[in-house]
């Protein structure tokens, strides 16, 4: 479970692996307690708040049935050093600065919580706001993301320095390493750079730097969201059948790769490794081909990324036809995986 759980959540993968010092320091700061439970799945939290305020003795012995269901959830929580303790014994306790800021979390309000204030706009403002809020942060999401499809080494003036050095950092893309740049203002120099790369990628709106406000996105707030549960059953019920309800690709035997989409970034993406042979209005026709997926590997693209990206974007209706008969798993490795991956390999004894 915390192996599919951290394929998910990369944050929670990085922070299972720190040392006991750097996570001990975190779970000093209630920003970060807070930020580390709304990435637990649901499950998870609802172990981590019964212990929160029920003894683990007390919760064993009371329901042993319960206990032994929650052994995964107790393990990634022991792993994230939020639990201290013997899971045999039975002796958990929650890690105490963890449990006192969460606590203390819940008795302060968002705003002294933050650490931000309400700042009144003038007129002018408010409707520059409202006219920009939404259409430039989608730009600029739309911008970032075609970067990371299609990377250059060409210079992109609407994706700056700071952006392209947090991504290759991260290893998102590869090229040289640049130098961050710092804004200098009466801001500490980490708050400079974190809330210009938000605004870069459209999660915050800045009118000018000058104004010292910023305004939450509406593609911040539906990122960030918290999902009801219902959602949370029906996306799970869907995922056990292994159904995408926003699959859009559906591909053929003979390598016809069908894209119903008018995603100018989705057909960027295909264009990456597939020949685009017709466009429709509402689809568009690509061919996979061995040149085609040569020059995708020349990119920097590996085979398992082509395979996962034609795998998570099929069609619900393929996957549908796919799951009645042969399970679409196999059907997709053995058909386009194996194939996809002779060429790497004839590919990579070319270039040796």
């Amino acid at each position: 479970m915390a192996e599919s759980i951290f394929s998910d959540r990369p944050f929670l993968d990085f922070l299972a692996n720190q040392g006991e010092d750097l996570i001990q320091q975190l779970y000093e700061s209630q920003h970060c307690v807070i930020a580390v439970i709304r990435m637990l799945p649901f499950a998870v939290q609802q172990c981590l708040l019964q212990l929160m305020f029920t003894k683990s003795k007390d919760w064993y012995s009371g329901n042993n049935k319960m206990w032994q269901q929650a052994i995964n959830s107790l393990k990634l929580l022991q792993r994230l050093g939020i639990l201290e303790g013997d899971l045999e014994h039975e002796n958990l306790r929650i890690n105490l600065d963890f449990r006192m800021n969460y606590i203390a979390s819940l008795l302060t309000s968002v705003n002294k919580l933050s650490g931000l204030t309400s700042h009144p706009l003038d007129d002018k403002s408010q409707k520059s706001a409202n006219k920009d809020l939404l259409g430039k942060s989608i730009a600029r999401w739309e911008s970032i993301l075609c970067y990371l499809a299609l990377p250059n080494e060409t210079p992109d003036k609407s994706v700056s320095e700071t952006t392209r050095s947090l991504f290759y950092f991260i290893g998102l893309i590869k090229g040289t390493k640049v130098s961050p740049l710092v804004l200098d203002q009466g801001w500490p120099e980490n708050i400079q750079a974190f809330l210009m790369t938000l605004r870069e990628i459209g999660l915050i709106f800045i009118r000018k730097r000058k104004d010292g406000w910023f305004l939450l996105t509406p593609l911040l707030v539906e990122i960030t969201r918290e999902v009801g549960n219902e959602e949370i059953t029906e996306n799970s019920t869907e995922n056990k059948r292994g159904i995408n309800k926003n699959g859009f690709l559906i591909v053929e035997t003979n390598y016809r790769v069908y894209a119903y989409t008018n995603s100018t970034l989705q057909l960027a993406i295909i264009s990456t490794f597939a020949e685009i042979i017709y466009r429709f209005p509402n689809v568009s026709i690509g061919l996979l081909s061995r040149d085609s997926i040569r020059r995708a590997l020349q990119t920097g693209i590996t085979a398992r990324q082509i395979c996962q990206y034609l795998r998570s974007n099929s069609h619900p209706q393929m996957q549908q036809q796919c799951s009645s008969s042969i399970p679409m798993q196999v059907l997709i490795d053995s058909e386009y995986d194996g194939r996809a991956k002779d060429w790497w390999t004839d590919y990579r004894k070319t270039i040796r």
